[in-house]
């Protein structure tokens, strides 16, 4: 995964067209930036992108739900690891906020948490 809210999945039965490895966006969610400019939000980011891994790496079955398309045209679903939320994990454990595509908070500031 290349951050908390972004996976490249390995999908089976997609044509080769659509490539290989598909990047998806988690819905429901923003994570911090891996190059953001605080120190304090690279370091988040970092624990955002490894408690997403561990769960990945860990879960017998990962389900992309509710597969569609963002505002940018990315790939965008729910994912859920064994059953569960991914986007919940991570804002259970402060890694995320909930983000369904509108404007991001201004005030919103990862070094706080």
């Amino acid at each position: 995964n290349y951050d908390g809210d972004t996976i490249t999945f390995q999908i089976p039965n997609v044509h080769p067209l659509l490539g290989e490895h598909i990047s998806v966006r988690v819905f429901g969610v923003d994570t911090p930036e891996k190059n953001g400019k605080k120190p304090c939000e690279k370091a988040r980011a970092r624990d955002a992108q490894r408690l997403v891994e561990n769960l990945l790496k860990r879960a017998k079955i990962i389900e992309l739900k509710n597969v569609g398309r963002d505002k940018y045209f990315r790939i965008l679903a729910e994912v859920w690891a064994d059953g569960n939320s991914v986007a919940d994990i991570l804002i259970k454990n402060k890694l995320a906020y909930p983000y369904f595509g509108d404007r991001k908070p201004t005030s919103m500031s990862w070094c706080l948490n």
